[in-house]
């Protein structure tokens, strides 16, 4: 039995639909997980009986700035971070200061992830030293971290170069 290829095509981007929707739900699910499981309870034992209105607080913030990612993103559709943005828009000191803040945020979040493997990991293995397995898995983290940053600035130049490209080539057409 043979399928037309308009079915195919169909059931292609029904594929990438599911996975795309997946992978986003994957996402959601890590990050939310992460944040819970790693930082509830020190932001429990530091704000007490205010640990409801820090939520708030909290999930207000980041509902707005998903909010206003959103829009941005509407509006200018491209897969680039608030750096990149920002840099397109005419701030490059904004954009310098938001792309160090990204990487910084990354590596701090890496921290943090990195004491709870390890907090976990010392409850499983109890003679595996906490400072040692945080160290290591930071390290890990960090450095794989490090290298997507640059991947991403290096996809960036190229992407760059080659709308120039095509500029020069379309002028050049008329």
């Amino acid at each position: 039995m043979t399928t037309s290829p308009h079915f195919a095509r169909a059931g292609s981007k029904i594929r990438q639909q599911v996975v795309k929707t997946a992978a986003l739900l994957l996402a959601t699910a890590l990050i939310v997980g992460t944040g819970l499981f790693n930082s509830l309870g020190a932001a429990t034992v530091e704000a007490g009986s205010g640990t409801l209105v820090a939520m708030l607080i909290g999930g207000l913030i980041a509902l707005l700035t998903g909010i206003s990612a959103t829009q941005v993103g509407v509006n200018y559709p491209a897969e680039d971070r608030a750096f990149i943005w920002l840099r397109r828009f005419g701030y490059p000191a904004l954009s310098f200061i938001a792309g160090c803040s990204y990487l910084f945020k990354g590596i701090l979040g890496a921290g943090v992830l990195a004491l709870g493997f390890a907090n976990y990991s010392a409850q499983i293995f109890s003679d595996l030293p906490t400072s040692l397995t945080a160290s290591v898995a930071l390290i890990a983290a960090t450095a794989k971290y490090i290298d997507a940053f640059f991947q991403n600035i290096r996809g960036e130049a190229v992407l760059a170069r080659l709308e120039r490209a095509k500029a020069l080539a379309r002028s050049l057409q008329s």
